[in-house]
């Protein structure tokens, strides 16, 4: 099961995610443009960026449709409402102005941070080869 996937499980029915945190955004699907809305719900997973990622996000983005466009956080929420959802923002990476121009979504927080604290067989890898280096570099710096 990918990462969105586990997400979409974690989201109560009739809901979609609006994720702006970058970081939770190139966790769940690798992109790492710095302009970009991923809207995560039963059924949907579509990244919005503006033209400047179109080629980017297209090499990038894995298990979420990339949409291009000129207003992500608009057009990521008319996504969520397109299929009937309740729109959810994250609260702790959503402004006071972002918040009221989507009319008043419903704020929620961590539900990707949790997602992220369990990591997954790759993930462990890449730490465990990134310790073997580090445990190298200090061998040659005693030596």
């Amino acid at each position: 099961m990918n990462r969105i996937e586990r997400l979409q499980q974690s989201l109560e029915t009739g809901t979609a995610l609006l994720v702006t945190d970058l970081v939770n955004v190139r966790y769940l699907c690798g992109f790492t443009g710095s302009y970009g809305t991923l809207v995560v719900a039963a059924g949907l997973s579509a990244l919005f960026t503006d033209s400047r990622y179109r080629i980017q996000a297209a090499s990038e983005v894995h298990d979420a449709e990339v949409r291009v466009t000129a207003n992500a956080l608009a057009d990521a929420a008319a996504a969520a409402r397109a299929i009937g959802a309740t729109v959810l923002v994250e609260a702790d990476h959503t402004s006071i102005a972002q918040h009221r121009a989507l009319g008043e979504p419903r704020a929620v927080s961590g539900l990707v941070e949790a997602l992220r604290i369990v990591k997954d067989a790759a993930e462990i890898e890449a730490i465990s080869v990134a310790c073997g280096i580090a445990t190298a570099a200090l061998a040659r710096t005693m030596a």
